[in-house]
C-alpha cells in the first residue's frame, strides 16, 4: 500500500499537508519556500547540511532564486520551474555548501497549493548520498520518505477506493477517530460512523457521487461523530490520485481542529455578550444623562428667577425658591455619587474591606441620618434589630444599601405611614428586611428595578424625584458579599425589600 502512495507523490495530494508538520517529523534535511522564493521554514537538518551555525537568521533574508549556492548546482532553476509547472519533481544535484564541502544530493520538490488552486509554497527534501548512490539512485529512498511521512504526521490520513472501502490510514489517523487499523482497513467508510439510524447507505451514496462526479472541497471543515458518541471537528483535505494499474482513489487528510472551533464558539459567545452589555450600558447612560438633564433645567430656572427678579421677591418666596433649589442641588448629587460608586464597582476600583461590624449599631447611625427625612412626612422609622448580630461586611459598602433602601422606602410611604427594619439569622448569613406602608409595586415593574437599560424610576408620595440607579448599585454591592436581593411588594399595602449579608459567626 506504500509503494501506491509513493508512487504517486508527484501529484499534488500528499504536499496538501502542513509543510511544518513534515519538517519537523522527517530525518531529512528540508525547508520551506514560499511564491516570491524566500525561505520561510527549515529544519534543524537542513542548517546542517549548509554548514549555517546561524539558522533562524536565515529565515525570511535567504531568497532560493538567487542564492548562490542553489544556482550553482541548478536547484535554483528547479524550484522556480516547479512553481511555473506545478508539477512535483524529484532529481539529483552536486551542492558545495558554505563549509566548502561537496555534497551529492538527492531531491524533491513538492509544490504546495491554496484552497482557491494557485501554489502558494514549495516543500523542498534533501537526501545526502554517497558516490555509488549518485551513480546508482537508490529506488527505495521514496518509499522510506513517504513511509516515515504517513506514520509520524500528526495528521490523520486515509486511502479510500472507487466504492468507498479503506484501503489504508495511518496512526493518528486511528488515534483521531478512536479505532484500531484493523476495524478500519478493508472495510468502507461507514465503520467510522455511527449508523445507528440507518444512515450508511446515504453516507456511501453521497460518497459515490462527489467521487465519480470529482465534486469534492479541496479543504472542508465539517462535525465527525464517532463511534464512541463523541463528536469532533475536522478539517479534511481531498485529492484523487491513481495507481500503477490506472485505478482512482482518494487521499484525505484529516486535522483535528475540535479545540479551534470551541475557541472560535466561546469567542463568538463572548462577543455577543460583550456587544449586548455595551448596548444596554449605552442605553442606561443614556438614561442617567436624560435624568440629570432634567434636574439640571429646574435649577436653572429657578437660579434664573432669583437672578432676574431678587428685587422684587419678598423673604417667604426667596427661602421657598432656595428650599427647592437646595433639595434639587441634593438629588443631583445623590445621583452624581450613585454613579461613580457604580462606575467604580464595574471597573474593579472600588475597594472592597469585610470587617465584623456590629448590624444594630450601623442601622442606628444610618436612622439617625435619615429621621429627619421620615419626620419631614411625620413616618414612624424603627428597628427590630437585635444588638446580637454581627454581620462580616465592608463598612462603606453596607452603609450605602442600608441607606439606599430605606430613604427609597421613605420616599414611597405617605405621611403617617411606617417603616421597620428587622434581621434574623439563616444558616451563616443575615437576612435584613427594609418592610414600608407605601404605595407598593405592580408585579409587571418588578422585574425592571434591577435590570440595567430599563428605565424605571417614579416620583414619591411628595413627588420626590429618583433615578434607579440607588438600587442598581444596591444589587451589585449585595452581589459583591456573595448575597442576594428579593422584593415582595403588593400596590396600595407596601414593599419588603429584603437582603442576605454574610454573619461573623
Amino acid at each position: 500500500m506504500h509503494q501506491l502512495l509513493i508512487k504517486n507523490l508527484a501529484a499534488d495530494s500528499l504536499v496538501k499537508m502542513q509543510s511544518h508538520s513534515i519538517l519537523s517529523s522527517t530525518f531529512l534535511p528540508g525547508f520551506y519556500v514560499n511564491k516570491n522564493g524566500y525561505l520561510t521554514d527549515a529544519n534543524e537538518h537542513f542548517y546542517s547540511l549548509l554548514g549555517i551555525r546561524e539558522e533562524r537568521s536565515l529565515l525570511c533574508h535567504l531568497n532560493c532564486f538567487s542564492y548562490p549556492l542553489f544556482i550553482a548546482c541548478g536547484l535554483s532553476e528547479k524550484i522556480q520551474a516547479a512553481f511555473t509547472s506545478g508539477m512535483s519533481m524529484k532529481n539529483q544535484c552536486s551542492l558545495i555548501n558554505e563549509a566548502g564541502l561537496e555534497i551529492n544530493l538527492e531531491y524533491m520538490l513538492l509544490p504546495e497549493y491554496q484552497s482557491d488552486g494557485n501554489i502558494c509554497g514549495c516543500l523542498v527534501l534533501l537526501n545526502k548520498l554517497s558516490t555509488a548512490e549518485k551513480i546508482q539512485p537508490d529506488p527505495l529512498l521514496a518509499e522510506a520518505l513517504l513511509k516515515h511521512i504517513w506514520e509520524q504526521s500528526v495528521d490523520g490520513m486515509r486511502l479510500t477506493n472507487s466504492k468507498g472501502v479503506i484501503l489504508s490510514v495511518n496512526e493518528a489517523f486511528c488515534r483521531m477517530i478512536e479505532l484500531e487499523r484493523s476495524a478500519l482497513e478493508g472495510f468502507d467508510i461507514t465503520v467510522m460512523y455511527d449508523t445507528s439510524h440507518d444512515n450508511g447507505q446515504r453516507i456511501l451514496r453521497r460518497y459515490s457521487e462527489n467521487f465519480h462526479s470529482r465534486q469534492l472541497q479541496s479543504i472542508r471543515e465539517s462535525p465527525l461523530k464517532l463511534l464512541s458518541g463523541r463528536t469532533i471537528f475536522v478539517e479534511v483535505s481531498d485529492s484523487f490520485i491513481e495507481t500503477q494499474n490506472g485505478e482512482t482513489c482518494l487521499f484525505s487528510i484529516f486535522r483535528d481542529i475540535t479545540q479551534k472551533k470551541r475557541i472560535e464558539e466561546e469567542n463568538k459567545k463572548y462577543s455577543e455578550e460583550l456587544r449586548q452589555s455595551n448596548l444596554t450600558k449605552d442605553k442606561f447612560l443614556s438614561l442617567v444623562a436624560h435624568d440629570l438633564k432634567s434636574p439640571f433645567q429646574s435649577i436653572l430656572g429657578y437660579s434664573s428667577i432669583l437672578c432676574e427678579e431678587f428685587d422684587d421677591l419678598n423673604t417667604g418666596e426667596m427661602r421657598d425658591l432656595l428650599n427647592k433649589l437646595y433639595s434639587l442641588n441634593k438629588n443631583v448629587f445623590r445621583l452624581v455619587e450613585n454613579l461613580l460608586e457604580w462606575s467604580r464597582l464595574q471597573t474593579g476600583k472600588m475597594s472592597f474591606s469585610p470587617a465584623a461590624l456590629n448590624l444594630e449599631e450601623t442601622i442606628q447611625e444610618i436612622l439617625r441620618l435619615l429621621l429627619p427625612m421620615a419626620q419631614g412626612k411625620k413616618i414612624q422609622l424603627s428597628s427590630a434589630v437585635s444588638t446580637k448580630f454581627e454581620v462580616y461586611a465592608d463598612s462603606k459598602m453596607l452603609v450605602s444599601i442600608l441607606e439606599n433602601l430605606i430613604s427609597n422606602a421613605i420616599k414611597f410611604t405617605p405621611e403617617n405611614g411606617t417603616i421597620l427594619i428587622s434581621a434574623k439569622q439563616v444558616k451563616n448569613r443575615i437576612r435584613i428586611s427594609i418592610k414600608d406602608s407605601g404605595t407598593g409595586i405592580a408585579k409587571e415593574d418588578l422585574a425592571k428595578l434591577f435590570a440595567l437599560g430599563e428605565h424605571f424610576s417614579s416620583p414619591g408620595t411628595n413627588n420626590e424625584k429618583g433615578t434607579g440607579l440607588g438600587l442598581l448599585l444596591v444589587k451589585e454591592m449585595i452581589e459583591q458579599h456573595g448575597g442576594v436581593i428579593s422584593i415582595e411588594s403588593e400596590i396600595g399595602k407596601g414593599s419588603t425589600f429584603s437582603f442576605t449579608i454574610p454573619s461573623n459567626w
